[in-house]
């Protein structure tokens, strides 16, 4: 699981080095991350599928869907922040080293709390997790 959300933030960061990017996880709190955008990905879902054994490996195949929650000022138009996550997180997401087969969104929120504009997407992406072989 690790594996693939350091993966996602790798690939979500390599041309958006002005955005923070934090897992739902993190214990910093909203008031300490970026005052103007940043992204939260949050696992939603895990589901291991059939298992084949290999060379006492047991090889599963996988479904996770995770959410990515784009964040930016209050005042920023909704196109904006769609054209951002169309143009940068929708390909992006299509890199990670899995299958993206499927994904979710609604329309732009407005979270008063934060005071910012929010995007969420679910992606659900699927692929084989194979176990490293321990020496």
């Amino acid at each position: 699981m690790n594996e693939i959300l350091n993966n996602l933030i790798y690939i979500l960061k390599s041309d958006n080095p002005e955005f923070e990017i934090y897992t739902c996880f993190d214990v910093i709190p909203v008031a300490k991350k970026s005052k103007h955008k940043f992204i939260i990905i949050s696992p939603e879902k895990i589901k291991l599928n059939s298992v084949v054994y290999d060379n006492n490996n047991n090889i599963s195949e996988f479904t996770a869907d995770f959410k990515i929650s784009v964040l930016m000022p209050i005042t920023t138009p909704s196109d904006k922040i769609l054209e951002f996550f169309y143009t940068s997180i929708f390909p992006k997401m299509h890199d990670a080293g899995c299958l993206c087969y499927q994904m979710h969104a609604s329309s732009p929120e407005i979270d008063l709390k934060l005071q910012k504009l929010v995007y969420h997407a679910i992606f659900s992406l699927h692929g084989v997790y194979i176990p490293e072989v321990k020496l």
